[in-house]
């Protein structure tokens, strides 16, 4: 059996398994090749032995993570207790950390001029050192070595604050730096590095080795930049650790769920991951779904997503 015939058997496994027809361990592991594929949690379930059995199902062994149990409930708010039992069901499932999903810099700049509408209330601005003095913790008990931040909710004029967004990200870098943590930025919609064309700009100031970028395609392209080629060839790939995978049509900004399945937007996705592979890219890649399909749940979303997903690595 041929490469793509064995990666095809694979997808039709998965999409029997999320329908019910197969049990998640009896799903073969998937050959990824360089490809560190994970999920964020909460994408599948807000129960953590939910996530890890989906990861098991397709032979996969990264997980970011990012709210557990419950909505809200934020990978920073774990007390002892609770981080014993995520450690106790990360060697049960033997799947690694990629990255801790803090919402760290997710808040309002003081002073700033919003130019959205905040989707949820995260920790105050007032929290942030404490919080990252937490997630710091928890990487290392969780053998992490890499934090998610943003960069503060979007002002009506991004590039106005963006030294001040620096000033905070090289203060949580000098944090992070004394802990053996990189600290990894997303662009993120609704915050004021949006796209590739903005993290280009923010990478350039901050030559730290314990600084990087998480790539979101999806939400470069929410903002309407083509992310691929457009707005992954304006970053600098070496500094490129983290990936988000999920999908969109251009143009929707006024929809209330544009998300879809992988291979199902306008994202390029097959000449994305070609790309990251032609880079030789060691970082991770998290299925961040998004996708609920009507009258379904987020797990059967993610394993609509990862289908689609799996069908674009096949052709890599």
């Amino acid at each position: 059996m041929n490469r793509r015939s064995f990666f095809n058997a694979i997808v039709k496994a998965a999409a029997l398994c999320s329908m019910g027809g197969l049990s998640g361990s009896s799903v073969q592991a998937v050959p990824l090749g360089r490809f560190k594929l994970g999920i964020i949690n909460d994408e599948v379930s807000y129960d953590l032995e939910d996530a890890l059995r989906f990861l098991k199902g397709y032979g996969l062994s990264w997980i970011e993570l990012r709210e557990l149990w419950q909505e809200d409930h934020y990978i920073t708010l774990l007390d002892k207790k609770e981080l014993r039992r995520v450690k106790d069901l990360l060697d049960k499932y033997q799947i690694k950390v990629s990255v801790i999903a803090t919402y760290i810099y997710k808040c309002q700049l003081p002073g700033s001029q919003l130019g959205i509408t905040p989707d949820r209330n995260y920790y105050k601005y007032s929290q942030q050192s404490e919080v990252l003095k937490r997630a710091l913790e928890i990487a290392h008990a969780l053998n992490c070595n890499s934090l998610r931040v943003f960069s503060f909710w979007r002002t009506r004029r991004p590039q106005a604050v963006y030294r001040q967004v620096v000033d905070h990200l090289e203060r949580a870098i000098e944090m992070s730096q004394k802990a053996g943590i990189r600290i990894l930025l997303e662009n993120e919609t609704n915050c004021n590095v949006g796209t590739g064309a903005e993290l280009k700009r923010i990478a350039a100031e901050i030559p730290s080795e314990f600084f990087g970028i998480n790539w979101d395609p999806g939400n470069a392209a929410a903002l309407n930049e083509i992310p691929y080629p457009d707005g992954y060839h304006q970053l600098p790939a070496d500094r490129i650790f983290h990936c988000h995978l999920k999908d969109i049509h251009m143009n929707t900004g006024g929809q209330e769920n544009p998300w879809l399945p992988i291979g199902k937007g306008d994202i390029d996705f097959l000449g994305q991951l070609r790309a990251l592979d032609k880079a030789g890219y060691q970082g991770t890649l998290s299925l961040e779904t998004h996708y609920i399909p009507s009258g379904g749940t987020a797990q059967d979303g993610s394993h609509e997503s990862m289908k689609g997903l799996l069908e674009v690595i096949a052709k890599v």
